[in-house]
């Protein structure tokens, strides 16, 4: 199966674990987000606008937002390179709202790679979890560490759903995954 659409099975199979009391969106491109808050002076006049992700370069596989505004992003990995290859990057995938971080691997993968997968992230990222993904459970094999950080404003909230509804999920196209 092609990256692309082992990866998409993942995001179907995670967004499906964490389930309708979460707003899940799939790749979210911080670096295009062009998300913009309103300042208000104490009179109640437009003072200036603040640019939430402005600095932010990476790509988010897919991201949730609970029920009481705090975001977790999950990176979907297919194969061990693509896994090494996030350490590689500048960047990290923390911005302001994010309140974990999770990795997503597809069971096979994990089976053959666990131990390997638990010291790099033990050595370069001990607060990310592990979710194993199957084809038909998601489990938590490694809780997250839970960042403070600023719940999601309702623009920004807002501004990301509007991005999941133009990612709108193909349903026909993830039936497959189901045969």
């Amino acid at each position: 199966m092609p990256k692309g659409n082992k990866e998409a099975e993942i995001q179907y199979r995670v967004a499906n674990f964490f389930g309708i009391k979460q707003i899940t969106i799939p790749n979210v491109n911080f670096a295009w987000a062009s998300c913009k808050i309103p300042k208000y002076n104490k009179r109640g006049d437009l003072e200036r606008f603040d640019y939430p992700f402005d600095g932010i370069r990476h790509e988010a596989d897919l991201i949730t937002i609970n029920g009481n505004d705090y975001m977790n992003e999950i990176e979907c990995k297919c194969s061990y390179s693509d896994f090494l290859a996030d350490f590689r990057k500048k960047e990290n995938h923390i911005t302001k709202y994010t309140r974990s971080v999770y990795y997503a691997f597809d069971g096979e993968l994990y089976a053959v790679k666990k131990d390997e997968i638990h010291k790099k992230l033990n050595d370069k990222f001990p607060e990310a979890g592990i979710i194993v993904v199957n084809k038909h459970v998601c489990s938590i094999e490694k809780k997250p560490k839970y960042f403070k950080v600023d719940k999601i404003p309702i623009e920004v909230k807002l501004y990301l759903m509007r991005i999941g509804c133009h990612k709108w999920w193909n349903i026909h196209s993830c039936e497959a995954f189901d045969e």
